[in-house]
Protein backbone atom coordinates (compact mmCIF):
# COMPACT_ATOMS: atom_id res chain seq x y z
CA UNK A 1 0.00 0.00 0.00
CA UNK A 2 1.38 3.46 -0.83
CA UNK A 3 2.61 5.41 2.22
CA UNK A 4 0.22 8.26 1.40
CA UNK A 5 -2.70 5.85 1.94
CA UNK A 6 -1.43 4.53 5.28
CA UNK A 7 -2.70 7.46 7.31
CA UNK A 8 -5.35 10.11 7.15
CA UNK A 9 -6.82 12.74 9.40
CA UNK A 10 -10.17 13.06 11.11
CA UNK A 11 -10.36 16.69 12.14
CA UNK A 12 -6.99 17.40 13.78
CA UNK A 13 -6.43 13.78 14.78
CA UNK A 14 -4.07 11.58 12.73
CA UNK A 15 -5.48 8.12 12.05
CA UNK A 16 -3.29 5.11 11.31
CA UNK A 17 -4.35 1.81 9.70
CA UNK A 18 -6.36 -0.23 12.20
CA UNK A 19 -7.17 2.75 14.44
CA UNK A 20 -10.77 3.39 15.36
CA UNK A 21 -12.08 6.92 15.25
CA UNK A 22 -15.42 8.57 15.85
CA UNK A 23 -16.59 11.47 13.77
CA UNK A 24 -19.53 13.78 14.22
CA UNK A 25 -22.32 13.62 11.71
CA UNK A 26 -23.16 17.10 10.43
CA UNK A 27 -26.02 18.47 12.52
CA UNK A 28 -27.23 21.59 10.69
CA UNK A 29 -27.04 20.88 6.94
CA UNK A 30 -28.14 18.12 4.59
CA UNK A 31 -27.70 17.61 0.85
CA UNK A 32 -30.11 15.23 -0.88
CA UNK A 33 -29.64 14.29 -4.54
CA UNK A 34 -32.73 12.72 -6.11
CA UNK A 35 -32.16 10.79 -9.35
CA UNK A 36 -35.44 9.81 -10.99
CA UNK A 37 -36.95 8.47 -14.19
CA UNK A 38 -39.16 11.14 -15.77
CA UNK A 39 -41.15 8.38 -17.49
CA UNK A 40 -42.83 7.70 -14.14
CA UNK A 41 -44.83 10.96 -14.53
CA UNK A 42 -47.69 10.75 -11.97
CA UNK A 43 -45.79 8.03 -10.08
CA UNK A 44 -43.32 10.74 -9.10
CA UNK A 45 -45.90 11.94 -6.56
CA UNK A 46 -44.31 9.43 -4.19
CA UNK A 47 -40.91 11.10 -4.66
CA UNK A 48 -42.41 14.50 -3.81
CA UNK A 49 -43.96 13.02 -0.67
CA UNK A 50 -40.69 11.32 0.36
CA UNK A 51 -38.67 14.52 -0.12
CA UNK A 52 -41.23 16.59 1.79
CA UNK A 53 -41.23 14.02 4.60
CA UNK A 54 -37.40 14.03 4.67
CA UNK A 55 -37.35 17.82 4.90
CA UNK A 56 -39.89 17.73 7.75
CA UNK A 57 -38.07 14.96 9.67
CA UNK A 58 -34.69 16.65 9.28
CA UNK A 59 -36.14 19.97 10.41
CA UNK A 60 -37.57 18.20 13.49
CA UNK A 61 -34.06 16.90 14.28
CA UNK A 62 -32.57 20.39 14.04
CA UNK A 63 -31.22 20.18 10.49
CA UNK A 64 -32.36 23.55 9.24
CA UNK A 65 -30.51 23.82 5.90
CA UNK A 66 -31.71 21.07 3.54
CA UNK A 67 -30.85 21.32 -0.15
CA UNK A 68 -32.44 18.97 -2.68
CA UNK A 69 -30.93 18.48 -6.14
CA UNK A 70 -33.18 16.93 -8.81
CA UNK A 71 -31.60 14.93 -11.65
CA UNK A 72 -34.04 13.41 -14.14
CA UNK A 73 -33.45 10.94 -16.95
CA UNK A 74 -35.49 9.12 -19.55
CA UNK A 75 -34.56 6.21 -21.77
CA UNK A 76 -36.13 8.15 -24.65
CA UNK A 77 -33.83 11.15 -24.20
CA UNK A 78 -30.18 11.30 -25.09
CA UNK A 79 -29.17 13.33 -22.02
CA UNK A 80 -30.22 13.66 -18.38
CA UNK A 81 -31.62 16.91 -16.96
CA UNK A 82 -30.81 18.86 -13.81
CA UNK A 83 -33.84 20.77 -12.53
CA UNK A 84 -33.53 24.05 -10.67
CA UNK A 85 -35.75 26.51 -8.83
CA UNK A 86 -35.18 30.12 -9.93
CA UNK A 87 -31.75 29.15 -11.26
CA UNK A 88 -30.59 27.56 -7.99
CA UNK A 89 -29.83 23.86 -7.64
CA UNK A 90 -31.93 23.64 -4.46
CA UNK A 91 -35.10 22.20 -6.04
CA UNK A 92 -38.38 23.20 -4.42
CA UNK A 93 -41.24 21.86 -6.45
CA UNK A 94 -43.29 18.85 -7.40
CA UNK A 95 -41.43 16.04 -9.11
CA UNK A 96 -44.56 14.79 -10.89
CA UNK A 97 -44.70 18.01 -12.94
CA UNK A 98 -41.19 17.49 -14.34
CA UNK A 99 -40.72 16.17 -17.85
CA UNK A 100 -37.67 15.13 -19.78
CA UNK A 101 -36.43 18.15 -21.67
CA UNK A 102 -33.53 16.54 -23.44
CA UNK A 103 -32.84 15.75 -27.05
CA UNK A 104 -34.86 12.65 -27.99
CA UNK A 105 -33.12 9.63 -29.44
CA UNK A 106 -33.16 9.56 -33.22
CA UNK A 107 -35.82 7.54 -34.97
CA UNK A 108 -34.70 4.51 -36.96
CA UNK A 109 -34.87 4.98 -40.71
CA UNK A 110 -37.27 2.60 -42.47
CA UNK A 111 -36.30 1.79 -46.05
CA UNK A 112 -39.05 -0.67 -46.91
CA UNK A 113 -36.47 -3.38 -47.62
CA UNK A 114 -36.93 -5.96 -44.85
CA UNK A 115 -33.31 -7.17 -44.95
CA UNK A 116 -31.91 -3.65 -44.59
CA UNK A 117 -34.50 -2.70 -41.96
CA UNK A 118 -33.69 -5.84 -39.93
CA UNK A 119 -29.97 -5.07 -40.17
CA UNK A 120 -30.49 -1.45 -39.06
CA UNK A 121 -32.66 -2.62 -36.15
CA UNK A 122 -29.94 -5.10 -35.11
CA UNK A 123 -27.36 -2.29 -35.21
CA UNK A 124 -29.64 -0.16 -33.03
CA UNK A 125 -30.00 -2.96 -30.46
CA UNK A 126 -26.23 -3.48 -30.44
CA UNK A 127 -25.63 0.23 -29.94
CA UNK A 128 -28.11 0.30 -27.06
CA UNK A 129 -26.43 -2.70 -25.40
CA UNK A 130 -23.00 -1.10 -25.80
CA UNK A 131 -24.28 2.14 -24.28
CA UNK A 132 -25.55 0.22 -21.25
CA UNK A 133 -22.38 -1.89 -20.96
CA UNK A 134 -20.14 1.20 -21.06
CA UNK A 135 -22.36 3.20 -18.66
CA UNK A 136 -23.16 5.76 -21.33
CA UNK A 137 -26.95 5.43 -21.19
CA UNK A 138 -28.90 8.43 -19.81
CA UNK A 139 -29.70 6.67 -16.52
CA UNK A 140 -26.09 5.57 -15.96
CA UNK A 141 -24.82 9.10 -16.63
CA UNK A 142 -27.45 10.54 -14.27
CA UNK A 143 -26.35 8.18 -11.50
CA UNK A 144 -22.69 9.03 -12.18
CA UNK A 145 -23.56 12.72 -11.89
CA UNK A 146 -25.21 12.06 -8.52
CA UNK A 147 -22.20 10.11 -7.26
CA UNK A 148 -19.86 12.91 -8.36
CA UNK A 149 -22.07 15.72 -7.05
CA UNK A 150 -20.07 18.36 -5.13
CA UNK A 151 -21.78 17.92 -1.77
CA UNK A 152 -21.13 20.59 0.83
CA UNK A 153 -18.35 19.45 3.14
CA UNK A 154 -20.37 20.30 6.25
CA UNK A 155 -23.58 18.55 5.18
CA UNK A 156 -25.05 15.10 5.65
CA UNK A 157 -25.11 13.47 2.20
CA UNK A 158 -27.89 11.32 0.72
CA UNK A 159 -28.66 10.00 -2.77
CA UNK A 160 -32.21 8.84 -3.46
CA UNK A 161 -32.70 6.87 -6.70
CA UNK A 162 -36.08 6.14 -8.29
CA UNK A 163 -36.23 4.01 -11.46
CA UNK A 164 -39.21 3.26 -13.66
CA UNK A 165 -37.84 -0.13 -14.72
CA UNK A 166 -35.45 -2.77 -13.48
CA UNK A 167 -31.71 -2.48 -13.68
CA UNK A 168 -30.55 -3.88 -17.03
CA UNK A 169 -28.50 -7.04 -16.84
CA UNK A 170 -25.61 -7.49 -19.20
CA UNK A 171 -24.02 -10.76 -20.29
CA UNK A 172 -20.88 -8.80 -21.05
CA UNK A 173 -18.32 -9.58 -18.30
CA UNK A 174 -16.57 -6.20 -18.75
CA UNK A 175 -19.75 -4.19 -18.31
CA UNK A 176 -19.13 -0.98 -16.36
CA UNK A 177 -22.33 -1.14 -14.34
Amino acid sequence: MPKACEQCTAGRQKVEIGDEVSIKVPQKEADIVVVFDTALEKGLTVVTEIVNELRKDLRAQGVSDVQVVAIGFSSKDRYFSIYTTKGKLDFKGKFESLRGSGVPEEETVVTGNSEIDDFVEELKRGRQQNMEDLSLSPDARAFQKALNYPFRATATKTILAVRGSGIPYSLNPVSCL
